[in-house]
């Protein structure tokens, strides 16, 4: 499917000038767009008050330059499918692509 990631960036915190600390912020970089399909996909996940899905991505892109710690997948109408943590990022070079893995 495509779609649309972004990486999360963070803002360091600060004390301004009159000495008060300006807490960090966390924000989301420019949607860059992408093709992804999900390699694992169940409702096996359990905890004790309940269930929960288990979903993992495998994403390419154009973008070589591409590198996050977190990222926000999007469907091609912009709704959010998953926040997740970049398990791994690799270069392919023959098709100049980046594959991440979530």
């Amino acid at each position: 499917m495509r779609g649309f990631i972004s990486k999360q960036i963070f803002t360091d915190g600060y004390i301004n000038d009159d000495g008060i600390p300006v807490p960090g912020s966390t924000d989301w970089g420019a949607d860059v767009e992408c093709k992804y399909f999900a390699t694992e996909n169940n409702n096996k996940g359990r905890y004790i008050d309940g269930d929960f899905k288990q979903i993992a991505f495998e994403i390419t892109t154009e973008d070589m330059s591409f590198d996050a710690n977190i990222i926000r997948l999007k469907d091609r109408k912009g709704n959010v499918v998953c926040e997740k943590e970049v398990q791994s990022l690799e270069e392919l070079e023959n098709v100049q692509r980046i594959k991440i893995t979530v």
